[in-house]
């Protein structure tokens, strides 16, 4: 539906797996 919440959790995953 909105595009800007998929992308939201996706920079989401990065950062968390990012930080491990």
């Amino acid at each position: 539906m909105s595009r800007r919440a998929d992308i939201s959790l996706s920079l989401s995953l990065s950062l968390f797996f990012n930080c491990f």
